[in-house]
């Protein structure tokens, strides 16, 4: 009776963890980009994505392309393709465009050609829209881990603009509604002047060119009213150190302030962002570059503009709480919300604490099984010395038929109740049986947990074939 349900217990922990699995890599996703519908147009802003490479951490950067260097990746890009599609998948009738708002490489200013290949094509597999949906329409925002903060070469924007767009500066419309994008990254040229390790190959002359074709692209636009247009800048505008961030104040990590370094800055300048509010005067901004989500509201001339700067698309570029955004245009109006993403940390937090607790449970099961079957040995008599169980059946354990039909096949002289044989009890017997019986359990906790184990591993496969065949 014991040896039969302990098979069932087994079976219970393997469903539980194809439970788990297909929740924690599946549902877990679909369930909260559900949380995106909505009627009317919408454009989907993924922002800051920066695909992890041998820059984004200093142990990937002397093994490129190692083990770890190679998991770091892979599940990296399995998160963002997880949301993207499930996003898709859900909401792709009422998705009218996608933007990528900047930063699409953590290290594309600075990767060789072939690796920077490499890296692209991680890219177009991570967000490759589902077979059979509606295509959406992409547009591409230029951030600084893309072509630098005024300080690299033709080259690289050449380079990005070859696979994400020959334009910078560009208008799109929606529902009505005018967007523009800009690079803003080179209307401020500051980082060749004040960094010596920036890019010393940079001409002076090229960056003008980018520089005067922002402003023209600008210009173009001048308003005397404001008008129903939204405005897409990788690097935030201008506001003082430590604004109030808004309704996301509480979930930012760290206050929104200037900052400068080698090929960035946490702000455009106050004359720069002044010129470009005064200029366009939008209705909204949708900025990106400072990996958390912020809602800042510019006054000026009379006007006002709220900024949100969308959070990182990636759970492994310093936020807690990975986000996209989704602006809504309906009867003219526009309206935005921030949707954050499972956070993936504490999934894995969740598979660590499962994979104890199973281990103590089977342990606990099959110590339970092994002592009982220990007892009934102890009880019954083993023959220790040539390794066979004996034999003997005890009368309690039969039925009356069968007990009587044992009776008549025996000499009417021997009584069958007194046949039970005595247990061994020596300790040198006791001993060997112990010995025997750990060795038992050791050889079946472990067939046990490979099961376990097996199960939940191929059940993950089966996820990563689900995903990487949409």
């Amino acid at each position: 009776m014991e040896n039969n349900k302990f098979p069932s217990i087994i079976k219970v922990i393997v469903v539980v963890w194809i439970l788990i699995v297909v929740i924690c890599e599946v549902l877990v996703f679909r369930f909260q980009a559900a949380h995106a519908r909505s009627d009317g147009k919408n454009i989907l802003i993924v922002s800051d994505p920066q695909l992890t490479d041998n820059f984004s951490y200093s142990f990937l950067e002397a093994n490129p392309f190692g083990f770890i260097s190679r998991m770091v990746y892979f599940f990296s890009d399995l998160y963002m393709k997880k949301n993207f599609l499930s996003l898709l998948l859900l909401n792709s009738p009422n998705v009218d465009a996608i933007v990528f708002n900047g930063d699409l490489m953590d290290a594309g200013r600075g990767q060789n050609n072939k690796m920077w290949i490499w890296e692209y094509e991680r890219y177009q597999t991570v967000f490759s829209q589902p077979k059979g949906y509606k295509a959406v329409p992409t547009y591409n925002v230029s951030g600084n881990h893309d072509i630098g903060f005024g300080d690299r070469t033709k080259n690289v924007i050449d380079r990005f603009k070859s696979k994400f767009g020959e334009r910078l500066n560009y208008e799109f419309n929606v529902g009505g509604v005018k967007f523009l994008v800009i690079n803003s990254l080179y209307l401020e040229q500051i980082s060749y002047r004040h960094y010596e390790e920036a890019d010393r190959d940079v001409n002076l002359y090229d960056m003008n060119e980018y520089r005067n074709e922002a402003l023209n692209f600008i210009n173009k636009y001048v308003s005397k009213d404001q008008t129903n247009t939204v405005l897409f800048s990788h690097v935030p505008l201008f506001r003082e150190d430590y604004q109030s961030c808004g309704a996301y104040q509480d979930s930012r990590r760290t206050p929104m302030r200037q900052g400068r370094g080698i090929s960035y800055q946490n702000l455009l300048q106050k004359h720069t962002s002044d010129y470009i509010l005064k200029a366009i005067k939008p209705k909204r901004v949708f900025s990106g570059d400072d990996h958390e989500n912020c809602e800042y509201v510019h006054k000026y001339d009379g006007y006002e503009s709220i900024e949100v700067t969308v959070g990182s698309f990636s759970f492994l570029q310093g936020t807690v709480s990975p986000s996209y955004g989704m602006i809504n245009i309906k009867d003219g109006d526009i309206s935005y919300r921030s949707i954050f993403m499972p956070r993936q940390w504490y999934i894995y937090l969740f598979y660590l604490f499962c994979v104890p607790i199973t281990t103590i449970l089977l342990i606990i099961f099959k110590i339970k099984h092994h002592v009982k079957t220990f007892s009934n040995k102890i009880e019954f008599g083993e023959d220790l010395e040539v390794g066979t169980t004996s034999t003997c059946i005890s009368p309690n354990s039969l039925n009356n038929d069968v007990l009587n039909s044992r009776k008549k096949l025996l000499p009417l002289s021997i009584d069958y109740s007194q046949t039970k044989r005595e247990a061994p009890h020596t300790p040198k017997q006791i001993t060997r049986l112990l010995t025997k019986d750990a060795t038992l359990l050791l050889m079946d906790l472990f067939k046990s947990i490979l099961l376990v184990t097996t199960t939940t591993f191929v059940t993950f496969v089966f996820t990563l074939l689900y995903w990487y065949s949409i």
